[in-house]
């Protein structure tokens, strides 16, 4: 059984109002009461259980449920065991390959391929003349625009 289905069964058998939980609650409640009528002279009329608690102590059904939530319990450990050891795994850093040139690096991870030409970074030589006075000749700026992107050719 799915622990679905499980949990339901299991409600249905103990949770309704002839179920299991209210049997064990009428029984307690009504030994008390018979220890406080048991100094009085007299019979005592103790509770009994209800038919269907009977035929579900009379099958045998508990147990096998025990089995089965146990099983389920087993299950859960494994997958919280899994789970605990991928999480280790993932902790553990890792080293970075050992490489000494560019030739080992483009042979691990691949050549770069030629990047958008708005994700590079631009340098641009400025085009703007000043111009001259009789005294001094016109000269060309020596200045350089640089539009960046998130890489650098």
């Amino acid at each position: 059984m799915c622990g679905q289905v499980l949990t339901m069964f299991l409600s249905a058998r103990f949770l309704l109002q002839d179920g299991l939980n209210e049997n064990s609650r009428l029984k307690m409640k009504n030994l008390a009461a018979g220890i406080v009528a048991s100094k009085r002279p007299g019979y005592f009329k103790y509770h009994q259980d209800n038919d269907r608690v009977k035929q579900i102590e009379s099958q045998g059904s508990l147990s096998s449920l025990a089995a089965e939530i146990s099983r389920l319990g087993d299950d859960l450990t494994k997958i919280d065991a899994e789970i605990d050891e991928i999480q280790q795994r993932l902790k553990k850093k890792s080293e970075p390959p050992k490489m000494d040139s560019l030739a080992q690096w483009v042979a691990h991870y691949g050549k770069v391929e030629d990047p958008n030409p708005d994700r590079v970074t631009t340098f641009k030589k400025s085009t703007k003349i000043y111009g001259g006075t009789k005294h001094y000749p016109s000269f060309k700026s020596s200045a350089t625009t640089m539009k960046p992107g998130l890489c650098t050719k």
